[in-house]
């Protein structure tokens, strides 16, 4: 599963400047449309105090929350698919204690993989979210 399956998010990185008057914002704007080539619905003009900030800032809610959805379902599988590999490994290579209980051996390898794999996206969400 690639980055571009789990995310939802139509652009899930956002960047943000604060300015001291209207004109140099404004001139901003522009300098990214015309020289950066983005286009005017990824640039977003938010005035101090304004009432629709949050709705500005976070268009997209309900595909972040399925982002974070899938990016912790696909990343928990992954991992508990993992956990289970690797237990297989630990029991097939004769390890005595896996041995004596490989349905244990399974059981928490796969678990403690997939709670390792949900807790990678959540990272991975939060580190898009600080760095963009």
């Amino acid at each position: 599963m690639t980055q571009a399956e789990i995310i939802s998010e139509r652009f899930p990185h956002k960047v943000s400047a604060v300015f001291n008057d209207y004109g140099r914002a404004r001139d901003a704007v522009n300098a990214l449309a015309a020289k950066a080539g983005f286009d005017s619905d990824q640039i977003e003009l938010v005035k101090p105090h304004s009432r629709e900030l949050s709705s500005k800032v976070e268009r997209e809610i309900g595909a972040i929350f399925s982002t974070i959805l899938r990016s912790h379902a696909a990343l928990g599988v992954i991992g508990a698919v993992a956990g289970l590999i690797l237990a297989g490994v630990l029991v097939g290579a004769g390890f005595d204690w896996a041995t004596t209980t490989p349905g244990w051996v399974f059981g928490v390898f796969a678990v403690v993989g997939g709670a390792i794999g949900m807790l990678g996206g959540g990272w991975s969400r939060s580190a898009r979210t600080m760095s963009g």
